[in-house]
């Protein structure tokens, strides 16, 4: 029987405040909640409550995996610096993956797509651990032509620039998939987040 370990899934990079809980390989608890300019102020108190609503503490946690962007310069570092505190003030391990990944679903292809303006989108697109379009910036006719092109693929993100409606949400399973995928942090104070204007 595996030892309960605990834990913390937080993204601040898009649109959504995405925050989890898992225990081992199975998600506990999750939220993706739209606070707009906000999410500086509401996320540790969202934390605490997500800890609180399953009878746990920031002790209780062995790890945080977080999302790095790319994303907002304000959005990405929320989430950073929340992440590497609570590392470096609970010497938790620290685990870091690409933010569009971690809105892509890991079970199956995905497209990840935001706005990027003048006619431009931002896109990656992803097969489980296999990446087949890493972030970059193309515009919106060839990320109309990809998503033509490639029916079956799920699309995830904000579509709404290209008239598209999809699941805004981050899915919890898939991100912590992701987030087991990866080498943890050795060099905390080091990790650089990944600004949308750097692609």
């Amino acid at each position: 029987m595996l030892n309960n370990k605990y834990g913390l899934l937080i993204d601040t990079s898009n649109i959504r405040m995405f925050i989890a809980l898992a225990n081992n390989e199975e998600i506990v608890s999750s939220k993706s909640l739209l606070f707009p300019r906000k999410q500086a102020e509401m996320l540790v108190p969202e934390i605490k409550t997500l800890l609180a609503e399953n009878a746990l503490t920031l002790k209780d946690l062995t790890y945080v995996g977080v999302g790095i962007g790319p994303g907002s310069f304000t959005g990405v570092r929320i989430a950073m610096s929340v992440a590497k505190t609570l590392a470096f003030a609970l010497n938790l391990e620290l685990f870091a993956i690409d933010s569009l990944q971690g809105y892509s679903n890991f079970f199956k292809p995905s497209i990840v797509v935001f706005n990027a303006r003048s006619g431009r989108s931002y896109f990656a697109c992803y097969d489980g651990l296999k990446t087949l379009f890493s972030s970059q910036i193309v515009s919106n006719d060839f990320t109309l032509k990809f998503i033509k092109e490639h029916p079956n693929f799920i699309l995830r993100g904000d579509l709404r620039h290209l008239n598209l409606e999809v699941d805004t949400n981050i899915d919890a399973k898939s991100f912590l998939n992701y987030v087991f995928s990866q080498e943890r942090v050795i060099d905390i104070k080091g990790l650089k987040p990944i600004y949308l204007k750097d692609l």
